[in-house]
């Protein structure tokens, strides 16, 4: 009696193997246009400034090398980076942006440059963070500092 409720647990677990397998090998490709690392045409060589709500202030500038961003306040001051990311335009001045942080975890925006308004989520080392802010420099109306790069 006692194998034979190992035997039903053991086949469980065989079959939960075998169905996760062939659900993630079966998954269709994701469309490629999602998959697209070059800028917007509308975003290129932009300058962007905003604060999230805990005080970091960022300057950020998206051209065919990448999204560059510098820290001046907060945390983040002094840094600067250039990064791969991966853009979706999801409306009329709504954007996604994502790019992997190596051996971290992941950043995401959603820029509303309608509201000027920033949302970033952003996974490393096991925590996740998500922060809102205000856009305060918006380079489709007005002449922004760009960011230092490395």
């Amino acid at each position: 009696m006692e194998k034979n409720i190992y035997r039903f647990i053991l086949s469980l677990f065989v079959v939960a193997a075998v169905g996760y397998g062939v659900f993630w090998t079966s998954v269709p490709v994701v469309d490629e246009q999602y998959e697209v690392a070059s800028v917007p045409p509308e975003l290129e060589n932009q300058v962007f400034h905003w604060r999230y709500n805990i005080g970091w202030d960022f300057r950020v500038l998206m051209d065919e090398e990448g999204l560059h961003w510098e820290g001046f306040a907060g945390d983040f001051e002094g840094q600067t980076a250039t990064v791969d990311p991966r853009y979706t335009k999801v409306q009329e001045s709504l954007y996604f942006i994502t790019w992997n942080v190596p051996y971290i975890g992941y950043d995401s925006l959603v820029l509303d440059f309608e509201n000027n308004l920033v949302y970033a989520h952003s996974k490393g080392n096991s925590k996740s963070v998500a922060i809102a802010g205000e856009i305060y420099c918006n380079g489709f109306i007005e002449s922004c500092e760009p960011p230092r790069q490395q």
